[in-house]
């Protein structure tokens, strides 16, 4: 699994019809492949994002990340997450899209593990 900091990149595969898979790390360098990676999954029904390989590497990932995440809630419903990272589950808890009735769901948060 690829670290901050660690060199890795940044990689949206498809799972399916409807799940995309996102791996590496997510920095300001990979903003904009990540917004490109979402855009062709709108419309109806459920979309799933399978972040159990993905990585918040910078502020600018974690930001980049709610807000893509947000807008593909608003175009395609609901948005299941799972494996999300614990600074993207916490962020999206924050900005308030976890609230019941939210077009986003949030099936498994993983705990960060310390680096070193």
């Amino acid at each position: 699994m690829n670290r901050p900091g660690s060199g890795g990149t940044f990689k949206a595969l498809t799972q399916g019809p409807r799940c995309l898979r996102l791996v590496g790390a997510l920095e300001r360098d990979s903003v904009d492949a990540l917004r490109a990676s979402l855009t062709p999954w709108t419309g109806p029904g459920a979309v799933e994002l399978d972040l159990t390989e993905l990585e918040i590497a910078d502020a600018s990932g974690a930001l980049a990340a709610v807000e893509a995440i947000r807008a593909l809630a608003a175009v395609a419903q609901p948005v299941v997450i799972r494996g999300a990272p614990q600074l993207l589950g916490h962020n999206l808890y924050r900005a308030g899209l976890l609230e019941t009735g939210s077009r986003i769901e949030l099936i498994d948060m993983r705990e960060d593990e310390p680096y070193g």
